[in-house]
Parts: C-alpha cells; structure tokens; sequence
C-alpha cells in the first residue's frame, strides 16, 4: 500500500465514521410520525403478531395482488394457507427487518446469515455459490423477500428498508451482501453499477425452478467491509447516496401529501 493510498484511507476513514452515525441517529430518531423499525427472529416452534403480519403481507403482494399473473401454484413449497414463507425464515440467525407504522406493516424483508446456514440458491442446488466462489467466505447475507404495502408505493419505506438493512450488516461485521436478482433485470443492475459499488459473481443466468418455474437469476457481491474489518468505502459509496435517496423521498411523499390535501 502506497503512502497515498493509505492517506486516503485514513481520511476516508476519518469521514465515514461520523457520517455513519449520523444516519444511524437520524434513522432510528427522527423517523416519520408513527413509523417504527423493527429487527426480529422467528422460529416454527411459537408464532408471534409480527411473523404472521410479515408472512401474510408476502402472500398478499407476491400471490393475491397478482392475480392471473401470479407464478405460484397452490402446492409451492412457500404457500401456506394465507402466508408466504419456507425454511430460511426459520433459521435462528436469519434476521427480519420490518417498518411499522400505527400497527400497520408497511414494508419487510430477511437477511439470511451464511456464517450459519445455506443461502436458499444453495439449499436447492441453483448454484453453489460458496464452492465455486470459495473466496467468497461465510461472512456473508443474503436479503429476499422484499416486499410493501401497496399504498405507498414510490414513497420512502423502501430506501428506509435498505437504510435499516445496511445499518443491521454494519453494526454486525457483516462481510458482503449476495444478491440473487432476475436475469431479466441485468441491464437495470449495470445501470446501478454507474454509482453503486458492487461486483456480478456469474457471467450467465441459471434456474430457479423450484421458486419460479422457468425463471433464471443471476447474482451480484456488495462488500460491506474490506479485508481490515473497514466499512469506510461502503458508508460513502451505499449508505450516504442511500439516506439522501431516503430524504427526498419523504420530503417529496409529504408535498405530495399536502398538494392532495
């Protein structure tokens, strides 16, 4: 590492530390009247309000909502009854990150942690992520099941969803972020890479047939911190364009609230 590089690391360093908690402080602390974060960890042994809120927000915007277009047949493995969920939900580490607002879900998603169990493309065998890509580790999460209320579509519950995501990896030296994402969405996925800091893992798409029948993902590699434990470069490349996304939205969503008015 060159004297330069390492004047350069430091500074960012020095400016991605308070950045961080500033976000952190103003996500947690100054979120929109009656709207609350929530991080939760289920298991199939004992039921609780919020696992069947989540699960049934799923069924309604991934299955009902769809209507005739809906891929998901009445026997898949993640439909039951009036819920959408399947084994990974129940992994002890597999954290559920949630946005309440006056006791209504608004938006959710999972985070399942490699350090302690397959990633669902490697359970089923889609790909072998971690033995062609050994390099890769186990200090690794994989967000699915994103998901949020209809009602605020192009509001800021999604940004605030990822906000609270990258924060919950952070704060648990998590490594990188691995997203599977449809093989259709490649040329949207480029144009993310102009200003998102991230890596495609396959060069070709593969299936997903027991999620989708004929549907083909690829997958891309977020690092959240460097070989030192740093999460400097992913606070000023993800995290800060991420929380300015997040404030225009929720100042634009409240205009246009009081424009409707």
């Amino acid at each position: 590492m060159t004297f330069i590089t390492k004047i350069h690391k430091s500074i960012s360093r020095t400016i991605a530390f308070p950045i961080k908690q500033y976000i952190e402080r103003k996500v947690t602390q100054s979120l929109p009247l009656g709207v609350s974060l929530h991080t939760n960890y289920y298991s199939d042994e004992k039921t609780c309000d919020m696992q069947v809120k989540e699960f049934e927000l799923r069924y309604k915007v991934m299955v009902k909502n769809k209507g005739e277009s809906n891929p998901f047949p009445e026997n898949h493995y993640c439909i039951h009854g009036n819920q959408f969920h399947d084994p990974c939900d129940f992994y002890s580490s597999t954290a559920h990150l949630n946005i309440m607002k006056d006791g209504q879900l608004l938006g959710t998603t999972r985070l399942v942690n490699g350090n302690d169990q397959l990633l669902e493309m490697e359970s089923f065998d889609w790909y072998r992520l971690r033995d062609k890509h050994p390099e890769i580790g186990n200090n690794i999460i994989e967000p699915s099941r994103v998901v949020a209320c209809p009602s605020i579509k192009g509001g800021p519950i999604i940004p605030l969803l990822y906000l609270h995501s990258s924060l919950y990896c952070i704060n648990h030296g998590i490594g990188s972020i691995i997203g599977m994402f449809n093989y259709k969405s490649i040329q949207l996925m480029r144009h993310y890479k102009k200003w998102t800091k991230f890596d495609m893992i396959v060069d070709e798409p593969f299936h997903t047939e027991e999620f989708i029948k004929g549907n083909k993902c690829m997958i891309c590699k977020l690092s959240i911190t460097d070989s030192t434990g740093d999460s400097s470069v992913f606070v000023l490349t993800n995290l800060l364009p991420s929380y300015i996304l997040y404030r225009y939205k929720t100042i634009q969503y409240n205009l246009q609230k009081v424009v409707n008015r």
